[in-house]
């Protein structure tokens, strides 16, 4: 049961990440690109407000067995709570995003106040990608996804 926690815990938050990374950092610029500025925004009113759902969707579900796993974890919690805390900010980031600046940026029809509140926007973004990729950084370090167990003199044993 816990790999499939583990699995479903990491899944989540790859596609949460990618998903970020792929809207931020690919297709924002592409369209950017090749459509005019009016066209642009419009296509960005469309396409930002998916994102930011899926990224609650994702969020809710990386945040929550992140915080089961720390409250049950046996061993050392402090990497498991930097990894529930920068979920946390990741997910507030998303909430405020979605509720609080896409409702602004859809109502207006074009300027420079829709230009700022869009860089708002990928703001937020890059700040989630960040912290996301921090998370898994942490994750990476964390000793329990080791295989094997671990033993009193030399660290984890390698035994399957």
């Amino acid at each position: 049961m816990r790999a499939v926690i583990n699995w479903l815990f990491l899944t989540a938050l790859s596609l949460w990440i990618g998903s970020i990374g792929f809207i931020t950092l690919v297709l924002a610029p592409a369209l950017r690109a090749h459509f005019s500025e009016e066209q642009f925004y419009q296509t960005a009113n469309v396409l930002l407000p998916i994102s930011f759902q899926l990224g609650l969707i994702l969020g809710f579900v990386t945040l929550l067995i992140s915080l089961v796993r720390t409250f049950r974890a046996e061993r050392p919690k402090r990497l498991l709570k930097w990894v529930s805390a920068l979920l946390f900010i990741m997910l507030s980031l998303t909430i405020f995003g979605s509720y609080g600046l896409l409702p602004q940026m859809q109502a207006l029809e074009s300027g420079a106040e829709q230009v700022r509140l869009y860089n708002y926007t990928q703001g937020i973004s890059l700040l989630n990608l960040f912290f996301g990729l921090l998370s898994l950084l942490f994750i990476s370090m964390d000793v329990r996804l080791l295989p094997g167990s671990p033993t009193r003199t030399r660290g984890y044993s390698l035994r399957f």
